[in-house]
Parts: C-alpha cells; structure tokens; sequence
C-alpha cells in the first residue's frame, strides 16, 4: 500500500506560528507585569544623596526623601542639619547620652520607617532605662564601604560622643578596597566638581533590556516566592562566587585580604578615638543567607555562618573594640529569614527589633558607658 503525499505547512506559517507564539509570551508577561506591579508597588528613590569631602557619599542636610519599595513600606527618610537620619538637631551636643552611628544602608535603617529602626528603638529603650535622653546621630550611609567609613571618623569625633558604633554586614566587605586608595586613606583626592557632573556613557542596548528586567516587578514577585523555600534559596546564592566566600571555610585568599584590610582600618579608627577619650563598637549584622544556614538541613559541607562573626570578633578584640555578632540573636527566633526582604536582602521592621534586642544587651552588658541603665527594654516587637 502506497502512502499518501505528506501535507506540508505554508511557508507563511514558518513566521506567523513563531510570531503568535511570541506574542502570547509577551501577553502573559505584560498581563504578569500588571498584576505584579498591584502587590509590589514600588515609587519615590533617595533624593538626598550627596558627595562629601573626598568623594565620600553623605546625604544633604535638612533634606527629606519618601520611597516605596516593592517589598516594603512607604518610608520617610528625614535628615537633620548634619544630614543624619536622626531626629535630634547635630549641634550643640546635648547633656544626655550621644553615639555616633557609622555604616552603610543597615545601619541608616534603609527601608524602614524610622521609629522601627534599631537606633530609634535603642534610644527609647536606653533613654528610659539610663534616665537621660540617649540619641543616635546616625551617620549611615547606603552603599558606603569600609574606606568611606573610615574616612568620616574625624567627622565622628566633632560630635563629641560618648560612644562610637560602626554597623557592617558581609556586604560592606565584599568589594575590597583598592590598594592605591588603602595607601592614600588619609589623604584621599577629592573628585574636581566637572567629573562629578560628567554624564555616564549611553547604555548598549543589551544593558538597557538588562534594566528593564531588573526593573520587572513579575521578576521581583517570582524571585520573592521562589526564595521561600530554603534549599533553593541556599543553592542559589552559593552560586555568587567570591560575594558567597565568607561562608565557605577555610578562607580564600579574597577574603583574607579583605579581613586584613579590616583590621588595619579598625585599628587605626580606635587608636585615634581612644586618644579622644571615645570606645568604639563594632556590630556585624547578618545577610539573609545566614539566617537560612542556621538550618543544618540546607547548610552545605564546608560551609559556616558564624565564621565571620568570630573572625571579626578576634580582630576587635586585638583593637580594644566591643564587638557583637547579631546573628546569635536571629538564631533564637523561629524563621528568622522572614526578617529580611527576600529578594532586597536588607532587614525589615521585624529584623530591626532582633537586631536592637542583641545589641541591647551587649551596650548594657559590655559598655561602661551604659552600665547604669540596666532593666533596659525594648517596646514593642
């Protein structure tokens, strides 16, 4: 028995199946986009960043910012006449307690709303404990390093604090500072004002596209629930490469480098308070994935949360430095990755009063210049 002719497609339909398949992907997606964009609103931006002295990232003074993240509240960043995220006027210094807060975004309390930041929360609590106004003068900063921190010291000391307290999380440390830089860190070279308003190179279109989907609430929704799970989250992130290294043991060289660099820095901050007469604070403040490791059953072989923390808590210890791991705090607390953003990373409101609870009791357990204020409590969650 002869077979029949085979019937064959159109030649048009070659390019009308591809095109109509193409086009009901970008459907789903602008339809996906639409209803993302209703759960994970996202407006406003920080209109108050600034260069200092040195090129040194500040924000502007008596300058207010509001911003919406896509997986946060509405927050109200207001900056007093230092360009501080603190209420408290900068000058004159007050008869109370005062700390200079230094740091980057965790420590400015980056989206979320003041009063639920730990430095608020740590000013109720020890302003009623030690019976005398207790403020913060919060330096923070999002996206300053170590060299940008350590480069506002002398702008530290002017407030005449009781205590200075340097906020750093593994993200601070994973961009090691630049040998030339570390060799001129104090005396820094300040951007001439004509490069700092130099228009940056137009984007190629593959870095344009790149943006958008970055800038795609339907990615921010799948990556929020698909961090959910642990396992996947870990595997994930441990794909980073060296930004993952500071949870692999032992050391690569990176990041030894970067602790050593650290402790030159730390070092050279503390003999220079404590010549002032001012103790300084070091407090590591976890990233996300450590919070998940806590958990054996996703936690890799050769893999250890806590190890920077004990790294770090040597290297204050040769300097004289208080120091406090945050991190045993999230361990005593049931799910303490639901204290983050997933896919932002930074803290949420519920992850600042963990972390003000574990410093808490460190200042009044460790600092002289608290050890007055004992039955110090936190109000509120």
């Amino acid at each position: 028995m002869t077979a029949g002719p085979v019937d064959q497609l159109p030649r048009s339909d070659f390019i009308v199946i591809p095109l109509l398949a193409m086009l009901t992907l970008v459907g789903l997606f602008g339809l996906s986009e639409i209803v993302s964009r209703q759960f994970f609103v996202e407006s406003g931006g920080e209109s108050c960043s600034a260069v200092g002295p040195a090129g040194v990232g500040v924000m502007r003074a008596n300058c207010t910012s509001l911003r919406k993240a896509a997986e946060g509240p509405q927050t109200t960043n207001a900056y007093n006449d230092c360009g501080y995220r603190t209420p408290e006027p900068c000058t004159p210094r007050t008869a109370g307690i005062r700390v200079a807060l230094m740091g980057a975004s965790t420590a400015q309390g980056m989206k979320v709303q003041y009063p639920a930041t730990f430095a608020a929360r740590l000013s109720q609590a020890l302003g009623a404990a030690c019976h005398r106004p207790v403020e913060f003068q919060n330096m923070g900063v999002p996206g300053a390093g170590l060299l940008d921190i350590y480069r506002r010291l002398n702008e530290a000391l002017a407030l005449r604090p009781d205590l200075i307290m340097m906020v750093l999380t593994p993200y601070e440390m994973k961009a090691p500072p630049d040998a030339g830089q570390m060799a001129r860190r104090d005396a820094p070279v300040a951007p001439a004002p004509a490069q700092l308003a130099v228009a940056p190179p137009p984007k190629s279109l593959v870095a344009r596209i790149s943006d958008l989907a970055f800038d795609s609430r339907s990615l921010v929704a799948a990556q929020h629930f698909l961090f959910q799970d642990r396992a996947t989250f870990t595997s994930l992130f441990m794909l980073h490469g060296e930004d993952a290294d500071y949870l692999r043991v032992p050391y690569r060289a990176g990041w030894e480098k970067r602790l050593q660099d650290l402790d030159m820095l730390l070092g050279e901050m503390a003999d220079r308070a404590r010549a002032a007469g001012v103790p300084m604070m070091l407090v590591l403040g976890p990233q996300r994935i450590q919070t998940t490791l806590l958990d054996d059953a996703v936690r890799p072989q050769g893999v250890d949360p806590h190890e920077i923390g004990r790294r770090l808590a040597a290297i204050a210890a040769r300097h004289d430095v208080l120091f406090q791991d945050t991190l045993d705090g999230f361990a005593t607390v049931n799910d303490p990755e639901a204290m983050f953003y997933a896919v932002d990373g930074h803290m949420n409101a519920d992850g600042h009063a963990v972390f003000a609870r574990s410093v808490l009791d460190r200042l009044v357990h460790g600092s002289a210049v608290f050890r007055d204020c004992t039955g110090a409590t936190l109000v509120g969650n």
